[in-house]
């Protein structure tokens, strides 16, 4: 159980629901999730939800997309936000190393934020706060656990997030396919780097959340109206993990680790 209070600069700080149905949302990840949803009121803002478990600490937010965002062909997503300490002089950095800035930097009620995509199309986020520094919870289910960057230019995309970030990679064998990267900050394991398995994957950080029964989340997901896009698969010394996409269309993943196992 780890409980946060704050993130430190090149880390992983938010995971963010951008959907075309709130209220339905809100019921299927409190289903799958057992998450409660509550509004969090901003002046001037749409509404914005905040996700909790059941004692209060925050695992992720969501918004109902906005029509120019809709308008632009963006689907159901999440969004994966990484924390910094100036947003401003990130985003320069990050556009300097090849990315771009589709939102250079906005101020919100809680924080400043920034939406970039690397320079092989894949997007994330950047977020500055001292009053909501992100979640409050990792390691437990329910929680943020793990995010994985799938692009098909894995060598530029390493490059980039060295240079913007500071992460160090290295490699670790898959078998007969190619090796699964790992980013490394601080001396610990952050995310994970991989080509699609398929050509129609459109390079995307793909957002984790750790589960007790990934079999039985699936099944969960799968009364609640959510797709399978990955059957649950167990990957040794590493846990068991699921593709899902939720009624919207929004792809998440599920992640049993391996000392839950049966």
């Amino acid at each position: 159980m780890t409980t946060l209070e704050k993130h430190e600069p090149g880390t992983f700080c938010w995971v963010e629901l951008a959907t075309t149905d709130l209220a339905g949302g809100k019921e299927f990840y409190s289903n799958v999730f057992g998450w409660e949803a509550a509004g969090a009121p901003m002046e001037g803002w749409p509404e914005y939800v905040l996700f909790r478990l059941g004692d209060g600490r925050v695992a992720a937010g969501g918004y109902e997309q906005p029509e120019q965002e809709r308008s632009m062909g963006v689907p159901p997503h999440w969004n994966l936000y990484v924390y910094t300490d100036d947003v401003d002089k990130t985003v320069a950095k990050a556009v300097e190393a090849g990315a771009t800035a589709m939102v250079p930097g906005m101020d919100t009620p809680n924080g400043r934020m920034a939406i970039l995509t690397d320079p092989t199309g894949a997007g994330f986020c950047l977020w500055q706060s001292e009053e909501m520094p992100g979640f409050t919870v990792r390691g437990e289910a329910g929680s943020f656990s793990w995010p994985e960057l799938v692009t098909s230019d894995t060598k530029r995309a390493a490059t980039f997030y060295e240079d913007v970030f500071g992460w160090t990679t290295s490699e670790a064998p898959t078998g007969n396919g190619p090796p699964y990267t790992i980013f490394h900050h601080n001396g610990k394991d952050i995310g994970g780097l991989f080509p699609p398995p398929a050509p129609e994957i459109p390079n995307n950080w793909t957002v984790y959340f750790d589960v007790v029964d990934a079999e039985e989340t699936v099944e969960t997901a799968q009364d609640a109206g959510g797709q399978v896009m990955q059957e649950p698969l167990a990957i040794p010394e590493v846990g068991t993990f699921s593709i899902l996409g939720d009624p919207s269309g929004a792809v998440f993943a599920i992640l049993q680790p391996e000392q839950r196992q049966g």
